[in-house]
């Protein structure tokens, strides 16, 4: 998605035809597994959460950075 993004964005002209059948599919896609990430992140992370607090384990933190190894470099 981010590339297609980019792909449109980063040039002054149309869009070519690929490009927007492309974005139909990107958005269809996503029209279909919205409901369910809703479902995942407004009902069943919060669910497993109390369940978790329970426990007294770690919580899922949905917004969260993931963590960043800041010694690591790219090797060849």
């Amino acid at each position: 998605m981010a590339t297609l993004y980019g792909q449109i964005n980063d040039v002054d002209a149309v869009p070519t035809a690929v490009q927007i059948e492309e974005t139909a599919r990107a958005k269809a896609d996503w029209q279909t597994l919205e409901p369910r990430w809703r479902q995942l992140r407004e009902v069943e992370v919060p669910q497993l959460n109390r369940k978790l607090a329970q426990a007294r384990l770690a919580q899922l933190l949905p917004d969260s950075q993931p963590p960043r190894d800041l010694n690591f470099a790219d090797e060849d």
